[in-house]
């Protein structure tokens, strides 16, 4: 094969490598096309359901799950160390303050695995001390008696923001 085959060869290769990463990006994914089929399932029930579209569109926004229209934000996201339940040595996770939940997560393999989460709820309360040397504040869930979340953070400033932010989710309850 000479030089100039060869250089037709690349350019076939190359035209045909861009055609199929703009076919890939033209076609919707799996879950995108499961999701729209859900939604126009919901539609079409919704409109057997309703004869006017005005409470078409409300029923629509009722039967559609909230973590389809608006997933929850994430308020504040980060490393804490939390003394375990069974084991009372404290561990490094990540954790995630989303809505009324504060999730935590183990680093497994340099990936992140869900552990569980505190439910924050009415009567809540968040107990710190003023020890500007000190970096541990707990969590105290009503319905769990048995059970305070002991956490400690990896600076004063952080565990003011964390603090902070676990209160204002409490407050918007």
């Amino acid at each position: 094969m000479d030089d100039s085959e060869l250089s037709s060869a690349v350019d076939i290769l190359k035209a045909e490598n861009d055609r199929l990463k703009e076919e890939l990006r033209n076609k919707p994914s799996d879950s995108d096309a499961s999701l729209n089929a859900e939604i126009d399932r919901l539609k079409a029930e919704l409109k057997n359901k309703s004869p006017d579209g005005a409470s078409a569109q409300a029923d629509l926004a009722s039967a559609v799950p909230p973590q389809v229209l608006v997933p929850a934000a994430i308020v504040k996201e980060g490393y804490l160390w939390k003394e375990g339940w069974f084991h009372k040595k404290y561990r490094r996770r990540h954790f995630l303050l989303k809505g009324d939940q504060l999730y935590y997560q183990a680093t497994v393999s340099g990936r992140l695995v869900d552990k569980g989460h505190i439910k924050l709820t009415k009567g809540v309360e968040v107990v710190s001390t003023n020890d500007p040397r000190d970096f541990n504040f707990s969590i105290k869930p009503p319905e769990t008696k048995d059970r305070t979340y002991k956490l400690r953070a990896e600076s004063i400033v952080d565990k003011a923001g964390w603090i902070a932010a676990i209160e204002n989710a409490l407050a918007a309850l």
